[in-house]
């Protein structure tokens, strides 16, 4: 009995030592700039807006977020290259951070309402994995459309594939943008492009060639499938549009392998 329990014992410790779970990915999101359009303050609680998101809706398991802290301390100790950085910098807080994927963005006014534009960045090799564009109409509304812009960027059927599923790359871009004027009621708009020409299908019913300009559909989720004889390669995606939003998607397909 005695031998039993030590060769399970010795099982189970030879288990927890070549099975160590994997490490997560490091996500650091710093806040967006502003062009004049929002102050620091702001631009720090948006960043928060966009961490509180993440944390809502990556795999606890597979992501990291980096602390505001910890990214304070990163470029405070590497204050000589954060100094000599030209343009942006996002990447070189990514370095200095050790994470792999750098999360910024951009924010700017025009009359009275402002544009917002968020990018997923992988810090090797500076790759855009998932992006997000939103008008926003007021002050107001602000904190909930970067909320908005934030859950397309990490579970829109770009940033899903990379954030929440398997770790393809999906050479899919989605660009939502949500007016608050009539946006409540009414159809919602798709339109298409892809390089090489692509043939569209919506829920089935073949649509026509890419580039297609806006066409209005019924709110709510569709299934979308690019086919591009060129490559021979196929893509399905399924969005879901709110009364009154405009969706332009773009498919850059690559030859099969």
């Amino acid at each position: 009995m005695r031998v039993r329990v030590l060769l399970a014992l010795l099982c189970l410790l030879s288990i927890s030592l070549f099975t160590a779970p994997a490490q997560a990915s490091r996500l650091v999101i710093l806040p967006p700039g502003g062009e004049g359009a929002i102050d620091e303050a702001t631009a720090e609680f948006l960043a928060d807006v966009i961490s509180d998101a993440a944390l809502t809706l990556l795999p606890p398991n597979r992501w990291e977020i980096v602390s505001r802290q910890a990214v304070l301390a990163a470029q405070k100790e590497g204050r000589r290259e954060m100094a000599s950085c030209v343009g942006d910098c996002a990447l070189v807080v990514g370095r200095l951070t050790s994470a792999d994927i750098v999360v910024t963005g951009e924010i700017v006014s025009f009359g009275e309402k402002y544009g917002a534009n968020l990018q997923a960045i992988e810090v090797t090799g500076g790759r855009l994995v998932s992006s997000a564009t939103i008008i926003i109409s007021s002050p107001e509304t602000m904190m909930k459309q970067i909320e908005l812009a934030s859950k397309e960027l990490f579970k829109g059927s770009l940033g899903a594939n990379y954030f929440v599923n398997e770790r393809s790359f999906a050479l899919l871009e989605i660009d939502k943008i949500q007016e608050e004027a009539g946006a409540n009621e009414g159809p919602a708009f798709l339109s298409f492009n892809s390089k090489p020409w692509a043939e569209i299908h919506i829920d089935g019913q073949l649509l026509g060639n890419t580039p297609i300009g806006r066409i209005a559909v019924e709110p709510g989720e569709h299934r979308i499938r690019f086919v591009c004889p060129t490559f021979d390669t196929e893509k399905t995606v399924r969005v879901n549009v709110a009364p009154g939003e405009k969706m332009r998607v773009i498919y850059t397909p690559e030859a099969a392998y």
